[in-house]
């Protein structure tokens, strides 16, 4: 590959351009809902057996952190196991299980409650092909956080002695808001992998409240007038940069990305510069639906490096070399919803022909490579088709396509040899 010094001089770092496409979508996101679930199942399921099933915020110290609880469904189900190696499928039969229901809903005083008497529910299982038969019923209230099942009868008259193929299971499923605080004690942790990508990671319980996170990071060129002020506040390897500058050279220059995650990985396909980044907590507030935004957290820390608090702690500034910076490049991401991007990157050589593109998506994380092999006047000999590699990693790959002697594959690929045939 050329690498093209005349063109160069009119490129910026050797980058044919950064193309930043930015389709974020924007992510309605709910309460948040939280499954609690108990059962009994085989043996077990018989008279005078009992289980509970409790949210686990009801009655302790959480629960003042509760902004709201929307809606608290309770169910109760009744139904065959046939996750069993009991072997009961040439018998059709009908189970009819009664029980009562102690339910709780004071968070102050957990010992109290009222019962629910007499429930009773049933199940029904046929042989005949095709027929349809009752394998699961339900029972369905609302409104406590925490309830008492208590078996009074199992009966079958088909099933005698009674076989251990029965489960009985509760949930209390509740949706809520937690109260949203602007502030986080997080110090977000990040790693260098592979030399060119960022791998992000935060606390979503340092965050109160907050449903998703909005993560923007931006690139400064190292050798821009913002680069001699970062490398200012350097020491021993860490920035620590007043957030003021940080707020200026962050604003209306990023890449934003809203999710739910803990963590976010970002490829460096940039020249040598540094990487800014900053999180926040967000949150759908209820009954509104306004965003609420939480303020920025600016401070990280390597992985790898001792723990500290606020606000002595670096500021998320990371330095990277250039990408590939002896070919010339063109850089291009489209985004979706929680962060999700496709990137695409196309190397060039010094007369600006199309060496080789790689597509990656960071949803399958797997590298895409399509290669172009031009003749000795610069003419496209040969397409290849593109071939997915275990690679996850943004950068050239040198000798992609090899010949049966195993060399890269270049120009002359083939060569026909042609016998004419006798006319007469």
């Amino acid at each position: 590959m050329i690498a093209g010094s005349k063109i160069q001089s009119f490129l910026t770092g050797k980058a044919l351009g950064l193309i930043l496409i930015n389709f974020l979508l924007t992510l309605r996101m709910l309460a948040a809902e939280e499954p609690y679930l108990n059962e009994l199942k085989g043996n077990r399921v018989a008279p005078d057996s009992f289980f509970t099933v409790a949210d686990e915020k009801f009655g302790s110290s959480a629960w003042s952190q509760i902004q709201q609880n929307i809606s608290v469904d309770n169910i109760i189900s009744f139904e065959i196991n046939f996750d069993t190696s009991i072997f009961f499928y040439n018998t059709p039969f009908t189970c009819t299980i009664n029980f009562d229901i102690d339910v709780y809903n004071n968070p102050s005083d957990t010992s109290a409650f009222t019962t629910i008497e007499d429930i009773s529910l049933f199940v029904r299982y046929d042989t005949v092909t095709g027929k349809p038969y009752k394998g699961i019923a339900l029972y369905k209230f609302v409104g406590y956080h925490k309830f008492k099942v208590r078996i009074n009868t199992v009966t079958s008259t088909e099933l005698s002695p009674m076989l251990p193929i029965f489960r009985l299971k509760g949930q209390v499923i509740v949706n809520r808001k937690y109260n949203f605080q602007d502030n986080s004690t997080d110090v977000t942790r990040y790693t260098i992998a592979n030399g060119n990508q960022l791998k992000l990671e935060w606390t979503p319980s340092n965050y109160p409240g907050a449903e998703m996170f909005d993560l923007e990071y931006t690139h400064i060129d190292k050798n821009s007038q913002v680069a001699a002020s970062i490398n200012g506040y350097e020491s021993g390897g860490n920035y620590s940069v007043p957030v003021d500058s940080l707020i200026k050279w962050l604003k209306n220059n990023n890449t934003r990305i809203t999710t739910a995650a803990s963590n976010y990985l970002i490829n460096i396909p940039y020249d040598s510069g540094f990487i800014l980044f900053r999180i926040r907590g967000v949150q759908i507030h209820f009954p509104d639906d306004v965003r609420w935004e939480g303020n920025w957290n600016y401070y990280a820390r390597l992985s790898s490096a001792s723990s500290c608090t606020p606000p002595s702690c670096p500021s998320g500034v990371v330095f990277f070399a250039g990408h590939e910076q002896n070919l010339n490049w063109q850089f291009s991401v489209v985004f979706a919803e929680e962060g999700k991007r496709k990137e695409v990157i196309s190397y060039f050589d010094g007369s600006l022909r199309n060496r080789q593109s790689v597509t990656l998506n960071n949803t399958d994380n797997r590298n895409i490579v399509q290669e172009t092999i031009y003749d000795a006047l610069g003419r496209p000999s040969l397409n290849i088709l593109p071939s997915p590699t275990k690679d996850s990693t943004i950068h050239y790959f040198r000798g992609f396509n090899k010949n049966k002697e195993g060399a890269p594959l270049a120009f002359p690929i083939y060569y026909i040899t042609v016998q004419l045939l006798p006319t007469h």
